[in-house]
């Protein structure tokens, strides 16, 4: 009877370890799936790391060289406060300039009537929360018809902000 009961625990090891072979190949199947599946999903942008950038008057006021400097699709946050500038904001592809706190009345950017403030040729670019102020053109007729505070050439979005006292002048026909 012995022998017996030695053969049936021996099945029963033999199975028992049989079955977990099997559960950490069907896991090993498992994990090589979900690299496969994140890997799928990570190459088609719908998770993307951006760059973030803080531009303060106090430890870093230079808007115009911090959004340059930023990654094409990164961010900019503009802290409370007023910057002047004496050349033209221009943004890389797809980076997007935002006050910090989302009121327009916070962040001033002020062209001192020196410059247009802000131009973006990407149709990806995004500004928002911000009122610019004083930016002026000059030139010729036709570079005189383009906006003076903000001018967007391959389309973007600009929303909750305020423009005002943008002039174009010395031209020459």
């Amino acid at each position: 009877m012995k022998s017996g009961m030695a053969r049936c625990d021996l099945t029963y090891l033999i199975g028992v370890r049989i079955i977990f072979v099997i559960l950490e190949v069907i896991m090993k199947i498992r994990f090589c799936l979900m690299a496969v599946v994140g890997l799928a999903f990570l190459s088609t942008g719908f998770a993307s790391v951006t760059n973030v950038y803080y531009v303060d008057p106090v430890n870093n006021p230079n808007i115009v060289a911090v959004v340059a400097a930023a990654a094409p699709s990164s961010t900019v946050y503009v802290a409370r406060g007023k910057y002047t500038i004496t050349s033209t904001i221009a943004p890389p592809n797809g980076v997007r300039i935002i006050g910090e706190t989302g009121n327009f009345n916070d962040v001033v950017i002020d062209g001192q009537n020196k410059c247009r403030v802000i131009t973006a040729n990407s149709g990806k670019n995004y500004i928002s929360g911000l009122t610019i102020m004083r930016g002026k053109m000059k030139g010729s007729n036709s570079t005189r018809q383009n906006g003076c505070g903000i001018h967007l050439s391959g389309g973007g979005t600009v929303t909750n902000c305020r423009i005002t006292a943008c002039t174009s002048g010395d031209y020459v026909n």
